[in-house]
């Protein structure tokens, strides 16, 4: 049965679905049917989760949390709803869903596409490493 959690990314990433997994997530809690629609369209392959050190992963410019300094309420909301996430976790309330991300094109980092709060909570956190859910190869965003 899938639930927004870590716990069931990987028990579907078990059965061979997580793909749906992956778009359930996007058109639920990640509220991102927008991504879930070129994640469709691109058709990329993916891996199960995997734990990956948070220092290899980087923002896709567009999401960079630093791009909001100049836009307060942009920059406000963004850390509330990081502060939301640390406390939610801190309760006992949430299994953190895995962040998604490409291999870049170095190939020594990974590139967020979805997850940037749940990274900047992670790291408030003061965890290293996290789950993610890597695509194969960089896609052509529609």
């Amino acid at each position: 049965m899938y639930a927004p959690t870590l716990k069931s990314a990987i028990a579907f990433s078990n059965e061979g679905k997580l793909e749906e997994w992956i778009h359930q997530f996007l058109h639920g809690e990640g509220k991102n049917e927008s991504l879930s629609s070129a994640i469709r369209k691109w058709n990329p392959k993916c891996v199960a989760p995997q734990m990956i050190n948070l220092g290899l992963l980087r923002r896709i410019h567009e999401w960079k949390p630093e791009k909001y300094a100049f836009h307060g309420e942009r920059k406000q909301w963004f850390w509330n709803q990081v502060d939301a996430q640390v406390e939610r976790y801190n309760a006992d309330e949430w299994d953190i869903p895995p962040l998604m991300a490409v291999k870049s094109k170095s190939g020594d980092t990974y590139d967020i596409f979805d997850g940037n709060h749940r990274l900047e909570a992670l790291k408030k956190l003061g965890m290293k490493e996290y789950w993610v859910i890597v695509f194969d190869e960089q896609g052509q965003w529609g």
